[in-house]
């Protein structure tokens, strides 16, 4: 199996452990899934706070922001327009402005690094391969992981888990902020959270590495993995896609 450019990273532990068919199929085949527009929201939301912070740094208007978002959300989600993704757009332009909002009452506009890519050596935790990350928004001292929400809720444990990761690894402190159309609120990842979040992490990273030291090639992965197409991660064309991969496997495998 080529894993040479394999890497550890809490979507695919998180994909792992939720649905380890999925994960072969997007870790393993490098098969990609098309941006529902609920995961467009998020992305569409956070581009549209940052070019509106960034513009105002630049003492540049910001009344044209709106419209970059629906552009950023149309080149991310290629699905057809639907009364969903229109719902989508809006969502994602009201919560772009609370999370504006946000940040501005806690005195976070001065951005010192956005989507910042980082990678860490694997070695250093007793693995084999290395974990990249991508952090939002990164102030002085802080960085902030936004998530764009219809309902206003705590964090999930999962939400928490990724920002232990990132807080251990970068040795920086990680608040979530969390926003609706509407509403938003602030969550702080303690370092308690910080500790146990992190080890998680690394037991599933393990758990990945055994996993892949027992399969010799990619049809190994498939043959002792039982296909299982339920949850989001699977749409009509991903779920068809999985079942011919599946059986062609399985008949090579007998072959």
């Amino acid at each position: 199996m080529d894993l040479e450019r394999y890497t550890h990273s809490y979507s695919s532990a998180n994909s792992f452990m939720d649905n380890k068919s999925a994960w072969i199929l997007r870790y393993i085949l490098k098969h990609s899934s098309p941006t529902y527009p609920a995961f467009g929201r998020g992305l569409s939301a956070e581009f549209g706070a940052y070019a509106t912070l960034k513009r105002m740094s630049q003492f540049k208007d910001t009344k044209s922001i709106d419209k970059l978002i629906k552009w950023y959300f149309g080149k991310r989600v290629t699905l057809p327009k639907t009364d969903k993704y229109y719902e989508e757009v809006d969502n994602a332009i009201a919560i772009a402005k609370q999370f504006v909002t946000a940040l501005q009452e806690k005195q976070l506009t001065r951005i010192k690094h956005y989507q910042r890519k980082l990678v860490v050596e694997g070695k250093k935790y007793g693995l084999k391969y290395d974990i990249i990350m991508y952090t939002d928004f990164g102030f002085d001292n802080v960085i902030i992981d936004t998530k764009a929400k219809t309902k206003l809720m705590p964090c999930s444990k999962g939400e928490i888990r990724q920002q232990a990761l990132y807080s251990k690894l970068s040795g920086e402190k990680c608040v979530i902020l969390t926003a609706t159309p509407k509403k938003f609120r602030f969550d702080e990842v303690l370092p308690n959270d910080v500790e146990q979040g992190f080890e998680e992490c690394l037991s599933l990273f393990k758990t990945i590495e055994n996993f892949l030291d027992v399969c010799k090639d990619k049809h190994d992965a498939i043959k002792i993995t039982p296909l299982n197409t339920d949850g989001w991660m699977f749409d009509d064309y991903t779920r068809k896609k999985a079942k011919e991969i599946w059986s062609n496997n399985e008949t090579k495998t007998n072959e």
